[in-house]
């Protein structure tokens, strides 16, 4: 999986598809950065694993009008079972998709030094990542691009950037966040970004995947994902 992103909106769940609003910028800031060949409907969500290689998956699986309508208990218990998505699925780039999101899930995570992860998050790339060891009888990792530098070859990792909710009340730049987070993916699968100096988090131990109230829009066996959104609505 290259992109993974993360929570869901009231209309998006009435209809059963990510970011269902017609005020909603997603789908458009997917295709005005690059990392879709075209503008998809809401309905068209399903085709972006196995289309665009990416994921998409929420922290709760309460449809909310807002994220504020959600307890910080009640998101913050849906950060371990997100992580076992992750670890699991393994793409490259985890997506937060809305700043808030990204706070909750940099408090509910482990880490070697608690002390690199204070503080609230920002836009961009965050500070910490996660490390999987290759196991060649994982048919996930078979399928993923190997030819990338030595250290590449032996163990991949989850890099996790954050956007601003691309909700229509928001206003800010978000296809030029968007593109960055494009960049960042070249980079990674070009072996050009360095990231020897992120905090690497604690991966949860494999577990028995448990069926999800949510709309997952996860990987296919033919195309494994390269981001993995994390939403603030759902959908």
């Amino acid at each position: 999986m290259g992109t993974y992103f993360a929570s869901p909106g009231e209309q998006s769940a009435q209809i059963g598809h990510h970011y269902g609003n017609p005020t909603n910028h997603f789908w458009s800031c997917l295709h005005e950065s690059g990392l879709t060949s075209r503008r998809l409907d809401p309905r068209e969500d399903h085709l972006l694993p196995k289309e665009f290689s990416m994921g998409l998956t929420n922290l709760t699986s309460r449809p909310t009008v807002e994220q504020s309508e959600l307890s910080k208990a009640e998101q913050t218990s849906g950060v371990p079972m997100l992580l076992e998505k992750v670890a699991r699925y393994q793409p490259l780039i985890l997506c937060f998709v809305g700043l808030g999101i990204a706070d909750i899930v940099r408090s509910g995570i482990g880490s070697a030094s608690k002390n690199d992860l204070k503080g609230k998050a920002a836009f961009g790339l965050q500070p910490y990542k996660m490390v999987h060891s290759y196991d060649e009888a994982d048919p996930h990792q078979q399928l993923r691009d190997r030819s990338g530098p030595p250290d590449a070859r032996d163990a991949s990792e989850t890099l996790f950037f954050a956007v601003s909710s691309t909700s229509g009340r928001v206003k800010a730049d978000k296809i030029e966040q968007f593109k960055q987070l494009r960049d960042v993916l070249r980079n990674m699968k070009t072996g050009a970004l360095d990231t020897s100096k992120l905090t690497v988090m604690s991966a949860p131990p494999p577990s028995t995947p448990t069926p999800s109230a949510s709309k997952d829009r996860l990987e296919t066996d033919e195309a494994p994902n390269k981001i993995m959104f994390v939403t603030d609505r759902y959908p």
